[in-house]
């Protein structure tokens, strides 16, 4: 019949029947521009050879499932631009090499041998094998990759570099598209490879298959921090399209940026290719989290986004900073940070340097004179080059995790500088330099203290009162009791005491010995509410001071008492039961005190 079609420039053949004798598809129609062949349920017994002459032909589309089809000479469609092939081929060489001319090709070429095709392919499974582009194909412009059926017995999906870059990449590709991107290991070194080498590339999307946002997350940040060879860079760039996004994007700028507070901040740059909405938006974010762990081996490349972050930051007020450093860092480029952060008006810094770096970091002059600081958190930091007086007029809580000192009116010095401090945590190093720690500070209402084994303890000046104190938490590593009762006897509005053995001292540098006081502090009869020993062990000394609180605390609500945690000491359960009873029948000068025994 087609050879009594001369002028003949669109045919479409759908096949639905099942032969047994396979026959010879021969399509020779010099005339014809677009060709359609669909073949829905087809099944044959051999294969059916298919032979395609049509030197005229623009557009090609062939879609069988069935594997019965192939190709023994290459067809004459040296001038198609546009391909769609969906087939089940084993050697899908000649088809391919007949289209050298195209622009646009969709390819799902399903292969029941793993094939090499221009030394570059991509195998999807055992059913599904995706060419993505070959050096005939010196025309292409845009490729698009997609997985358009199931996988049946998958196997280990991988793909292998070419030893030579296509032809294409480097003259012609403009467009790259990735439907159902999955981002695992083998499609990030292909899509990492295109973006790497298609030096006229101008725009890459990549469609996620996940409905997780937190691995959406994660393929934007990969996508977003792998090399791109293209020149365009102004409009070339890599999206995962997120449906979801729209309606997130409807909402004003202050929820939007609540919500990227939340992520980690090495994945809020990546948020900026979500959408046009979103592509500045990451920049305004005022809370700034960076966790470096001692596994990360990139350390260079932790320091530079660091820097890129914190310069191209656009709040008009930094809420929060928070360096983790598990990793020795150069002081130069921490004094960056913090000088930057500083002068953007910070008023939360979280600073933790790792107790196992020997050499504690100096931070630099100008985090001691801003006077935009409501909270400081120090840890592993020497203040011994610090210049006095500092300024601290806004702040209200102040962590000090094993500092360094230069001697002993540096704390002094310190503290008189915070007029309005509510909130002090003290955790002493063992050599800080500081033979008596005074502390003088009326508006303090929250103090926790944590003396290392060792350590001088803590010293207040006579006569000195807390009189906002209302929280204290005192470390029993070190037994200074009488310290502890100087504390409660200073301390009139003292509401809640904890104690705890923060750092595991079984025996103490100290005699285990303390002795009742003269007189009960009134704090402690008139005020104290709640009362909690963690790692209670349950010596003699330990079982006297519960007593005399118990004894002596009118206006108890609660106290409770937590054993050693059995990591640390194998407190069996009879001994368990030993310390319940003991302290259940201590006497309590409150009817109202609840005992509790965690």
């Amino acid at each position: 019949m087609l050879p009594s079609c001369p002028v003949l420039e669109e045919l479409f053949l759908q096949q639905r029947s099942f032969l047994a004798n396979p026959p010879s598809y021969k399509i020779i129609v010099p005339s014809l521009r677009r060709l359609s062949l669909i073949f829905e349920g087809y099944r044959s017994k051999g294969d059916v050879n298919l032979v395609i002459d049509t030197p005229s032909l623009k557009s090609l589309q062939i879609v069988d499932r069935s594997g019965s089809f192939s190709f023994s000479e290459p067809m004459n469609i040296n001038q198609v631009l546009k391909a769609n092939i969906d087939v089940i081929l084993k050697r899908p060489e000649k088809l391919l090499h007949s289209l050298a001319s195209v622009v646009h090709i969709r390819l799902c070429l399903s292969a029941s041998e793993t094939q090499t095709f221009g030394g570059m392919y991509m195998q999807i499974g055992a059913a599904i094998t995706i060419y993505a582009c070959d050096a005939r194909f010196t025309c292409l412009k845009v490729i698009t990759i997609n997985q358009c059926h199931p996988v049946i017995n998958p196997r280990t999906r991988h793909w292998n570099q070419p030893g030579s870059v296509p032809r294409c990449f480097s003259s012609n590709l403009e467009i790259f598209e990735w439907i159902k991107y999955e981002g695992k290991q083998y499609e990030k070194k292909l899509s990492t490879y295109i973006l790497k080498t298609a030096v006229l590339l101008k725009k890459a999307s990549f469609t996620a298959r996940s409905d997780d946002y937190k691995e959406k997350l994660l393929m934007i940040q990969e996508l977003s921090f792998s090399q791109r060879a293209s020149s365009t860079s102004i409009s070339y760039s890599v999206k995962i399209i997120e449906e979801d996004m729209d309606r997130i994007s409807l909402l004003p700028n202050d929820f939007l940026l609540h919500i990227l507070s939340l992520l980690p901040t090495k994945d809020v740059p990546a948020t900026s290719l979500l959408s046009k909405r979103w592509l500045n938006l990451w920049k305004l974010v005022s809370k700034l989290n960076y966790i470096e762990r001692d596994d990360n081996a990139d350390h260079v490349g932790f320091v530079r986004f660091v820097d890129r972050s914190l310069l191209l930051n656009t709040a008009l007020v930094l809420e929060s900073l928070h360096l983790k450093l598990d990793q020795q860092c150069n002081d130069v480029d921490v004094g960056f940070w913090i000088i930057t952060a500083v002068k953007r008006g910070l008023r939360e810094l979280s600073f933790e340097y790792c107790y196992t770096i020997e050499e504690p970091i100096r931070l630099p002059q100008s985090l001691y004179t801003c006077g935009t600081l409501v909270v400081l958190k120090l840890q592993n930091v020497s203040l011994v080059d610090v210049q006095f007086p500092v300024c601290f007029k806004l702040l209200k809580t102040l962590h000090l995790d094993e500092v360094i000192y230069l001697d002993n009116v540096t704390p002094k010095k310190l503290l008189s500088c915070c007029p309005i401090l509510q909130v002090l945590d003290l955790d002493r190093a063992e050599n800080d330099n500081v033979r008596r720690f005074s502390i003088t500070v009326p508006s303090l209402q929250r103090f926790d203290y944590y003396g290392r084994p060792g350590s001088v303890l803590v010293m207040f000046p006579s006569g000195s009162i807390f009189h906002q104190l209302e929280h204290l938490e005192f470390c029993t590593c070190e037994t200074e009791w009488d310290l502890l009762m100087s504390l409660l006897q200073h301390s009139p509005k003292l509401r809640s005491l904890k104690l705890n053995e923060i750092h595991n001292n079984v025996c103490g540098y100290r005699t285990l010995h303390w002795e009742e006081p003269s007189t009960v502090p009134e704090t402690l009869m008139l005020v104290l509410e709640t009362f909690e020993w963690r790692n209670y062990r349950g010596r003699n000394v330990e079982r006297e001071l519960a007593s005399f609180v118990l004894k002596h605390a009118r206006r108890l609500k609660v106290a409770t008492f937590s054993p050693l945690a059995s990591t640390q000491l194998d407190t069996t359960l009879g001994e368990k039961n030993r310390m319940i009873t003991e302290l259940a029948r201590l006497p309590r000068g409150s009817t109202e005190c609840e005992l509790v025994f965690g």
